[in-house]
């Protein structure tokens, strides 16, 4: 897929309210916790939600996101962009 078809299904995408129910990202996540990182950069990061949970639930220090997708970095810049503990996500 390239970026326009990624900005076509962009809010179809950020629709699925679970990241959970992405089993890649499930994947990724227990490969980060195996791996004991401190850092993420998820480039192709979407809608954002990922790192979120990221951020949720695994002891990182960073966490950057970049898409090049520009509707999926709109939908990853919105107040939600904070874990439960009130840190925030960066994205670029």
């Amino acid at each position: 897929m390239n970026v326009t078809d990624w900005n076509a299904i962009a809010d179809a995408y950020s629709e699925i309210d679970d990241p959970e129910g992405r089993a890649v990202l499930i994947f990724v996540q227990e490969k980060l916790t195996t791996l004991q990182s401190k850092r993420l950069l998820d480039y192709g990061g979407g809608d954002g939600k990922f790192a979120v949970l990221c951020a949720e639930t695994l002891p990182l220090q960073e966490i950057v996101t970049y898409d090049p997708a520009p509707r999926m970095t709109s939908l990853a810049r919105s107040p939600r962009d904070r874990d439960n503990k009130g840190n925030s996500v960066r994205n670029i």
